[in-house]
């Protein structure tokens, strides 16, 4: 990457980093110099929380590419894969890796927000040791691809140009696509299904909600009504700074892809069994459910490796019914 390209950030970058700084720089000035009382202690409080949020919200809209991240060098990459480019269709460059295989459908390996395409690998080997061809790319904003700024929803477009890319390869049968997408990943991945036939199947790891009516509407416990208003303040940043409104939800898009296979696979308790689940019941069959409890986010692929590669490659041999 040349240095001017590392310098060049859109508007909505420079407009959202001008406003997280200025905001802190506020709060902290007033936590350094307000009269030392209750009143003025608890505003501080919440002015502290409030950047909080507004940092939370700014490092997932741009998830960051650093002048000092140190790179790995293409030679050291441990794939038998070659090197590829392609745009969006909105027009980005990005970049990623096209693993050659034996049967005509080929899988798109869309990894978590902050990571890049290298963190496919283990899947992708698999896959292409399977017979599938294989693409992982790097979304925008990440990695070696062009951007600085996600939406949770015009990544579609980045899915979509690769698409494209695998209809102008005539060693692969661009109309039986499967994704397989982890946390971020995953949830692009449905809204792309959702308007695309040519994905025949989705495994969703780890898939996170993505708008508040994915909470389940009207809260119904404690737990619920306080983390309501967090979870309103969280989105609503996030639209603000992306400057583009959610449009449907994860539950939403569910029903839109029926009769299409989909594997949903859950690591650890709490809040991801939760969601997982809930997104499972909302899902029409054909739909399996793997969890995973002991993995953290996004690994479990690293923990019960067997029975991942097992599921995975049924939910695909179901999609394409071992076609060539």
């Amino acid at each position: 990457m040349q240095a001017r390209d590392v310098l060049r950030h859109s508007r909505l970058y420079y407009r959202n980093t001008l406003i997280v700084w200025v905001m802190t720089i506020i709060v902290f000035w007033t936590a350094l110099t307000t009269i030392c009382n209750w009143i003025s202690i608890f505003i501080v409080f919440v002015g502290l929380y409030l950047c909080f949020m507004l940092w939370l919200a700014y490092r997932s809209v741009h998830p960051g590419k650093s002048i000092f991240r140190r790179r790995v060098p293409h030679s050291n990459i441990d794939l038998d894969a070659e090197r590829v480019n392609f745009l969006s269709q909105d027009g980005l460059q990005l970049f990623g890796w096209f693993l050659k295989g034996e049967k005509r459908p080929v899988v798109i390996l869309l990894h978590r927000l902050g990571a890049t395409s290298l963190s496919m690998s283990y899947q992708a080997r698999f896959l292409q040791k399977a017979g599938y061809n294989v693409l992982t790319f790097d979304f925008r904003a990440h990695g070696d691809s062009q951007g600085d700024t996600i939406t949770g929803t015009m990544e579609d477009n980045d899915i979509f140009g690769a698409l494209d890319y695998l209809a102008s390869r005539p060693d692969v049968d661009a109309n039986q696509v499967g994704i397989l997408g982890v946390s971020y990943g995953a949830v692009i991945a449905l809204y792309a299904a959702s308007q695309s036939t040519a994905i025949k199947a989705l495994v969703l790891e780890s898939i996170s909600p993505s708008t508040l009516t994915d909470h389940g509407g009207r809260p119904e416990n404690l737990r619920r009504w306080i983390d309501y208003p967090l979870n309103w303040l969280l989105y609503s940043l996030f639209d603000f700074m992306s400057g583009v409104e959610k449009r449907e939800g994860v539950v939403e898009l569910l029903h839109l892809i029926y009769p299409r296979p989909v594997l949903f696979i859950s690591t650890r308790r709490g809040k991801e069994q939760y969601f997982v689940r809930r997104f499972y019941d909302a899902a029409r069959h054909p739909k399996t459910l793997l969890e995973i409890p002991q993995a953290f986010h996004s690994s479990s692929a690293s923990v019960d490796s067997q029975v991942y590669r097992e599921q995975v490659l049924m939910v695909l041999s179901r999609a394409f019914r071992d076609g060539h």
